[in-house]
């Protein structure tokens, strides 16, 4: 069994990589969400310009909107990933370790 424990214990190394890049995920979706511009931040003054400087505001409110939503899937994702590969390793234990008891069973210690 010392054979493979490298395996396992890779995949679960793998997997605290995947969550150390969901961290920063997070905090870039915050940062984001920060980043708020009033309506008044695309206008100038003239009222055509202001009602194009309206549109302009919702399409970056809109754009800031699926940028957050993107990164905190993005970390969702990552720590999904994470615990794929967490199970996978504890799955690869526990049939080694069934493994092991039955080739016992079959052939003693």
């Amino acid at each position: 069994m010392s054979d493979t424990s490298v395996v396992p214990d890779s995949l679960r190394t793998e997997a605290t990589h995947w969550n150390h890049l969901a961290g920063p995920l997070n905090a870039l979706a915050t940062q984001i969400s920060a980043t708020q511009l009033h309506g008044s931040a695309f206008c100038v003054g003239s009222v055509l310009v202001d009602l194009v400087a309206a549109d302009l505001a919702t399409s970056y409110e809109r754009l800031r909107s699926e940028l957050i939503s993107s990164v905190l899937k993005g970390s969702t994702e990552f720590d999904q990933i994470a615990a794929v590969l967490r199970r996978i390793a504890d799955m690869y234990d526990n049939n080694e370790n069934v493994n092991a008891k039955s080739l016992r069973d079959i052939y003693g210690d």
